[in-house]
């Protein structure tokens, strides 16, 4: 029997991603933390690509509280063709940094 998705898969997501994150800014840079934007403050969005697999992307923003949102399936003709793996990860983040605008202060997963 399959268990029925989590109605806000997105927002688990989104923290697990912020808190991975923060980890390692913790662990590597702790005298740096608080220049992380990320770790303060962001806008999330969840994508589903060809309905197994989804992409968080996390954006910087100033202050507030996070908001996150459930986009519509991931659809792109220029997306890579074949599911993520060890092998092609570095083609899909190129892709996802482009498609999404990702800068140096955002982050995709």
């Amino acid at each position: 029997m399959k268990t029925p998705l989590r109605q806000h898969y997105v927002v688990d997501w989104s923290i697990a991603v912020k808190g991975a994150i923060e980890k390692l800014v913790q662990d590597n840079f702790p005298q740096d933390a608080h220049r992380w934007p990320l770790l303060r403050a962001f806008n999330a969005e969840g994508h589903v690509w060809r309905g197994t697999h989804l992409v968080v992307v996390l954006k910087d923003k100033l202050s507030g509280i996070p908001a996150i949102g459930q986009q519509d399936d991931l659809d792109d003709p220029s997306a890579p063709a074949d599911a993520p793996s060890d092998d092609n990860l570095d083609r899909w983040f190129s892709y996802l940094q482009t498609k999404f605008a990702v800068g140096p202060q955002d982050a995709v997963a």
